[in-house]
């Protein structure tokens, strides 16, 4: 009995000792494999870090040039097409000086003062700055003021109508901006490709924008397709999710844009 005892005994520690030895080697095992896996940790910080740091540095690199070109482009600009146009500008003013019929004078200081504008948009554009006017003033507001810089001509006739004008919601600056550019275009358009004696913009509040300008000209010419002004209206566009949609009608042409409120509101 005792003999048995011994060796169950003797059994019990050999089996103790195995596990001792089995689980110290597979301590030893994990620890090279932590330590491992811990360089291999370190090693992608590392490289994160560094690909971090270059991307950092390719950042502060192209806004750098972005700065530096807007710079070479602005003193360009100031020293030869700004320059030109204050000369303009000046030499407008002198023809104030002769006697003049009052509606010629009133045309030129409206020139003068479009000129001014001008300069004072083209710096603001060079320094990536907004025009107060998309700030401050609705895009309702800003169209009729683009409608009153063409009532001085006798052809066509540009007009501005409003439906459900009670609805107008707010248009974030930098959308309106972009609206407002893409109707300019399409009315510049009109008044020199359409031969057209009336032109009519049409404001449509609801649940979305609706914009149409209307004229009853020859309506849309195939060489009006590809121009740069048609790419600048589509780029626009795209860049507000609005759409575009030109429709030729019995005497005349129309052109809808359609901002949907849900895109940005």
């Amino acid at each position: 009995m005792l003999y048995l005892g011994l060796t169950l005994l003797s059994a019990f520690l050999v089996a103790v000792v195995f596990l001792l030895v089995r689980f110290s080697r597979e301590k030893s095992t994990l620890q090279r494999e932590n330590q491992r896996l811990s360089t291999q940790l370190k090693d992608k910080v590392s490289l994160l870090d560094k690909l971090k740091a270059n991307q950092e540095s390719t950042l502060r690199l192209v806004e750098q040039t972005i700065l530096n070109e807007r710079t070479r482009i602005a003193h360009e600009l100031h020293d030869d097409a700004i320059q030109r146009l204050i000369a303009i500008r000046f030499r407008l003013e002198k023809l104030t000086w002769y006697p003049l019929r009052c509606e010629v004078e009133n045309e030129i200081n409206q020139l003068r003062s479009e000129i001014a504008d001008v300069v004072r948009e083209t710096r603001l554009l060079i320094y990536n700055e907004a025009r107060t006017q998309f700030e401050n003033e609705s895009i309702t507001r800003l169209l009729f003021d683009l409608v009153d810089k063409f009532k001085p001509m006798i052809l066509p006739k540009v007009s501005l109508s409003q439906r459900y004008p009670e609805r107008e919601f707010s248009i974030p600056p930098a959308i309106k901006k972009d609206l407002y550019y893409i109707v300019q275009e399409l009315v510049h358009n009109s008044i020199k490709h359409s031969a057209a004696t009336e032109l009519e913009i049409e404001t449509i509040w609801g649940g979305d924008l609706t914009i149409r300008i209307t004229d009853n000209g020859i309506g849309f010419l195939s060489s009006d397709k590809g121009g740069v002004g048609s790419r600048t209206i589509n780029f626009r566009a795209e860049n507000i999710g609005a759409t575009v949609e030109r429709m030729k009608k019995i005497g005349g042409a129309q052109v809808q844009i359609i901002l949907q409120r849900e895109e940005y509101f």
